[in-house]
């Protein structure tokens, strides 16, 4: 949260066509590759943190039988996510060299 809270005006005009986008898509700028390296970093790292914070709140609407066996699933299911974007390159565990990036775009 305190993330998006501090970065909500800036990502909001790149997305909705604040200066920053504007300015990018006239073409008197170029991106340069670290920023695009960066911007995918944060919204990646956003997804994460929103997948694994659904998983929680699905997690918590299990049926009564199923409640002993909560703590788990969320937990298996959030292993499953990170594993998922680990094998795409696009998180890293501590320690870990970083994934090198990817060398074209998948259609």
């Amino acid at each position: 949260m305190d993330t998006w809270e501090k970065s909500q005006k800036s990502m909001h005009g790149y997305v909705h066509h604040g200066y920053q986008s504007l300015i990018r898509r006239s073409g008197v700028i170029e991106t340069s590759p670290d920023e695009v390296v960066d911007l995918l970093g944060f919204s990646t790292s956003m997804a994460l943190h929103a997948s694994l914070e659904t998983v929680e709140l699905a997690g918590k609407r299990v049926p009564e039988e199923e409640v002993a066996t909560r703590p788990q699933w969320v937990a298996e299911k959030q292993l499953e996510i990170f594993a998922m974007l680990r094998s795409m390159g696009l998180v890293q565990v501590l320690g870990e060299a970083a994934p090198a990036p990817p060398t074209k775009l998948a259609n």
